[in-house]
């Protein structure tokens, strides 16, 4: 599993994102603040190859973001650092 095209970056409301994996699934997208609280914590269905999703990041303070997407079955992280300016 891969997450590519994080943009805008800085963003302000919308951010959009692609994620690429080798098999149907359900996996975690979370959003955490720099302080390690999660703030978005939700379950997204994937499909085999290319998932383009969006976030709407409007009502959170501008600050930096880690944006993670957690597949339970292989245990496996993928992480990109996002900053949000309000």
């Amino acid at each position: 599993m891969m997450m590519s095209n994080v943009h805008p970056n800085p963003v302000k409301n919308v951010l959009a994102y692609s994620i690429y994996s080798p098999a149907n699934k359900q996996v975690l997208l979370q959003l955490s603040a720099t302080s390690g609280k999660i703030l978005i914590n939700q379950k997204i269905n994937i499909i085999k190859g290319k998932n383009q999703q969006v976030l709407n990041v409007s009502r959170f303070a501008s600050g930096q973001y880690q944006l993670s997407i957690v597949d339970t079955e292989t245990n496996t992280t993928v992480n990109k650092e996002i900053i949000i300016l309000q």
